[in-house]
């Protein structure tokens, strides 16, 4: 991009149409930057958490 002074505003970068190949680039790198992500990970574990608290629950009352 070229200007022949100082740019005094803000420029918009405005596509020519909705099915221009600049509009598919701009609205892919705002989809990209919006798409949020999972706040909680899950990780598969083998056995199962509660049944663990249970079991260790069990033994320290008969001991």
């Amino acid at each position: 991009m070229e200007a022949q002074g100082k740019v005094q505003k803000k420029l918009i970068v405005m596509p020519s149409s909705l099915s221009s190949s600049s509009h598919n680039s701009l609205t892919a790198q705002i989809d990209s930057q919006r798409r949020k992500n999972p706040k909680v990970k899950s990780c598969p574990t083998e056995i199962d958490p509660e049944w663990l608290m249970m079991q260790e629950a069990r033994k320290a009352l008969i001991y």
